[in-house]
Parts: structure tokens; C-alpha cells; sequence
């Protein structure tokens, strides 16, 4: 191409034609040197790209870790947990309930239900004293609500745990 440009330059010009070569010369020496440009900044861009595929790499594998972690620390917490509901049915399965209490329970089982008053008479409790232990037996679930008419008082009957407690106490 130099020996083009070197016989194009023994060719007399026209101002005009010296003009348009020498503009495009001009953008020529441009484009080239954004040319130059974008391949610099590829080569930045690529290493970049390198780095983040890096960092990505280093993520995922520390998101392993950290599924593998969860999953350690919930098998942990299940455990804890079953260990705490044996503990908690032992203790309350150990715990005696005091005098008053079981005089309830026996009370309902030998009767089947029982209204508040009549359990009252069969004790030998103050109204009061009975209500405030009822609740509390109800709470823990050794007697729940039996059935009851319409217009009749609210009965009360051995639950489950408490037939379990009287048994488990060797009370009947």
C-alpha cells in the first residue's frame, strides 16, 4: 500500500482532494487509536471478568458450607428439642400433684363428671379453692369438659393423664 501512496504523491492534487486525504487520514490515526482503546479495555475487561468469575466460584462453594452448616445446626436444634419434650413429659409426668389435687382426681373418677359443687361436697373443698385447682388440672390436662345439657352446670371427668397419673401413682 506505501508504494500507492508514494506514487499518489508524485500526482499533482487538487486542494480540494488533498483536503479529503488528509481527513481521511486523520480519522484513520482515530480510528486506530480507539481501536487500541477497545482492545485495552477488553483485555481489562476480560481479567475482570476472570476475577468475578473467581469471587462466584468462592460464593457458591461458601453457600455449600452454609446449606451444610443449616442443616447440621437444624438436626442439632430437633434434637435439643426431643430432648426437651422427654425432659419436660418426665417432669411432669414425676411431678406429684399435692393432696387437694388428687382428691379431684379420684374424686372424678370414682363419679364419672362432676359440677364444681358437687365435687365441693364430695372433697369436702371450699368453692373457691376447688375452681382455682379444676382450672389448674384442666390446664395440665388431667380432666377436660364433659358433655353437658343445655341449662345444666358445667361438669368436669378424668382426662387421659389423669386416669395416667392416678395409675402411675398407684392411687387406684
Amino acid at each position: 500500500m506505501s508504494w500507492i501512496i508514494d506514487l499518489l504523491k508524485d500526482i499533482p492534487q487538487s486542494a480540494v482532494l488533498k483536503e479529503k486525504i488528509a481527513l481521511v487520514d486523520f480519522k484513520l490515526a482515530e480510528t486506530e487509536k480507539e481501536l487500541l482503546l477497545c482492545e485495552q479495555m477488553r483485555t481489562a475487561d476480560a481479567a475482570r471478568i476472570k476475577e468475578i468469575e473467581t469471587q462466584l466460584q468462592e460464593a457458591n462453594i461458601r453457600i455449600q458450607q452454609l446449606e451444610q452448616e443449616i442443616t447440621v445446626v437444624r438436626n442439632e436444634k430437633q434434637q435439643l428439642q426431643a430432648e426437651s419434650y422427654k425432659t419436660q413429659k418426665l417432669t411432669h409426668t414425676e411431678n406429684l400433684l399435692d393432696e387437694k389435687k388428687q382428691q379431684i382426681l379420684l374424686a372424678l373418677h370414682q363419679h364419672q363428671s362432676l359440677a364444681i359443687r358437687e365435687m365441693a361436697s364430695v372433697t369436702q373443698m371450699q368453692v373457691t379453692e376447688l375452681e382455682f385447682n379444676v382450672e389448674e388440672l384442666r390446664k395440665e390436662r388431667y380432666i377436660t369438659y364433659a358433655q353437658r345439657r343445655v341449662g345444666q352446670p358445667k361438669k368436669y371427668k378424668l382426662d387421659q393423664e389423669g386416669r395416667k397419673y392416678l395409675i402411675e401413682h398407684h392411687l387406684i
